[in-house]
């Protein structure tokens, strides 16, 4: 890969990588780590033309670059800053439902927590998410379908009304 290739195949990824690494090792470090992460990628461009995926390798290195960061700072990053918190401008109902979905998505096991926080949270391909965890396409999509379907069965459990919670009378629907 020469350097023209580099600049258009390459360097764009790091804006797109910026938000997984600020989750994994907190904004306060992440703008040096993706510099880092771009320095790699470039010792090793001579490599990358036999890359099939050259997005899902750069999120790997971006991965593995990340693990080794915060060995070596021994960081702990607390999980509110992992995952975004909500537009200051968004509606109370809009927030309330967000951070029901972020507690309900802290609750969820691996590898669920992780392959949906990359799909939904992060935007990866599934391309990418099978070159960060090792797993099949088909097992992401499994995975991912299930961990949705658990966030929607307990968001439906806890705010949406049945019957019998909320009897609709004469009255109820007409009283102004």
């Amino acid at each position: 890969m020469n350097n023209k290739q580099f600049e258009n195949n390459i360097l764009p990824l790091a804006t797109k990588i910026y938000p997984f690494v600020a989750r994994i090792v907190g904004t306060d470090n992440a703008t040096d780590c993706v510099q880092e992460i771009m320095i790699r990628l470039w010792e090793n461009r001579k490599k990358l033309d036999k890359v099939k995926n050259i997005g899902g390798y750069a999120y790997r290195v971006a991965n593995n670059y990340c693990i080794s960061f915060i060995k070596k700072q021994k960081i702990t990053v607390p999980i509110e800053q992992i995952i975004d918190s909500p537009d200051i401008n968004v509606s109370d109902d809009r927030k309330q439902k967000y951070n029901f979905i972020i507690q309900e998505i802290k609750r969820l096991k691996e590898p669920t927590k992780s392959i949906i926080i990359y799909r939904d949270l992060d935007g990866l391909e599934y391309s990418e998410i099978e070159e960060l965890t090792g797993f099949t396409q088909a097992n992401i999509r499994m995975i991912l379908s299930r961990g949705r379907k658990t966030l929607r069965t307990e968001y439906n459990k806890n705010h949406i009304y049945t019957s019998e919670e909320f009897e609709f009378t004469e009255e109820s629907v007409f009283s102004f």
